[in-house]
């Protein structure tokens, strides 16, 4: 009796190793530094805007999940402009499975056509501290809560305005967008610029890169 009862739970300690070996080949962090370039064509609706008509054609593109609908938990898509090189990164709250993914692109113009030019893509990203303390932290800085800079920061502009972070948020049956001009300088004059700032250096921390 007790050679069997040891046997069996050998085997559930062998079949338990095994799940957390697969799992974690599953998280390890995939880098795809391969260059391709899409053909950039502007959506009728979107008429030069740069805002969330922008982005959602961009991000049609570019093949990211559709949002503009909502998602059943939180998804947020955090558009970085302004650098050499532009990033968007994708970050999914839910019950089950939690995700992030960095896009390194820019433009091209060839032979008088545009492109977007992807050169490298960063998946399964994990932060150090752990989801359940990334997203409170999060939760903290208030960035799914935020709302678009003050009019009255605009007005401060003296820099100019090619550098800035764009956010849109999707929850179940709720889509909305914001945008800050750049962070670095606004968190003098701006409380919630000052939050964005703070959250995007976190952010470089915890999942080990450097985006801003």
């Amino acid at each position: 009796m007790n050679k069997i009862l040891i046997i069996g739970i050998f085997n559930l300690v062998l079949i338990y190793s095994c799940s957390q070996k697969n799992n974690s080949k599953n998280n390890v962090p995939i880098s795809i530094e391969k260059a391709r370039m899409i053909r950039y064509q502007e959506d009728s609706m979107v008429l030069g805007s740069r805002q969330d008509l922008f982005l959602q054609n961009l991000g049609r593109l570019m093949d990211l999940p559709q949002i503009k609908n909502g998602k059943e938990d939180l998804y947020i898509r955090i558009w970085l402009w302004g650098g050499e090189k532009s990033y968007v990164i994708n970050i999914a709250k839910g019950n089950q499975i939690n995700e992030c993914q960095i896009i390194e692109f820019n433009s091209l113009i060839k032979d008088g056509i545009e492109y977007i030019v992807i050169h490298r893509e960063l998946r399964n990203l994990i932060p150090k501290s752990g989801w359940q303390n990334f997203f409170a932290s999060m939760e903290n800085f208030q960035i799914s809560k935020l709302e678009s800079q003050t009019k009255q920061s605009e007005k401060r502009l003296v820099l100019t305005e090619a550098s800035y972070i764009q956010f849109e948020i999707a929850e179940p049956n709720h889509y909305r967008f914001y945008e800050y001009l750049e962070p670095l300088y606004y968190q003098r004059v701006d409380r919630n610029a000052k939050m964005v700032y703070n959250f995007l250096k976190y952010f470089n921390n915890e999942m080990g890169v450097d985006i801003y």
